[in-house]
């Protein structure tokens, strides 16, 4: 058994000319995850690019950060996507007020399990037929900063 300690894992620096930055040593189990999250994300690029899944990144409202799969169901005459967590499910969809005649994207919870009507976290006023990547607003339910949605 070898109780040495492991040397750092970053902060050399090259002592030579050379190209790039300075090494930084990782774990094998570091190097793994890194492995599979560059395979992760081409898989993403691809099924993004074929329009499949959306991802909601940095929202305030954590709950409501994750992969986002197109649904068949269409609403507003637009694909709409959902997200399953644990018992609660979320979506992004287009609709147009009643009232306000004004065409929204939601991001929503709308499952029924302990909730009488959806929970809107955000939404942005946009008519695109594909939810926006920036510049939603927080709602009431919603936190701190609006969501990033990846394309």
């Amino acid at each position: 058994e070898c109780e040495a300690d492991l040397p750092p894992f970053s902060g050399y620096t090259v002592l030579r000319k050379g190209e790039g930055p300075p090494c930084i040593l990782t774990t094998i189990e570091n190097f793994d995850a890194e492995q599979n999250a560059e395979a992760e994300a081409k898989d993403i690029a691809t099924e993004n690019k074929e329009g499949g899944a959306i991802y909601i990144i940095g929202a305030g409202s954590e709950e409501t950060c994750g992969r986002y799969t197109k649904m068949d169901k269409m609403r507003d005459g637009v694909p709409q996507f959902s997200m399953s967590r644990d018992t609660k499910e979320y979506t992004i969809c287009r609709a147009t007020g009643s009232r306000s005649r004004k065409t929204k994207w939601w991001i929503c919870r709308t499952d029924r399990n302990g909730i009488k009507e959806d929970i809107d976290f955000y939404n942005k006023t946009d008519d695109s037929d594909s939810p926006p990547g920036l510049g939603f607003e927080t709602l009431r339910k919603g936190s701190n900063e609006p969501p990033e949605i990846s394309l």
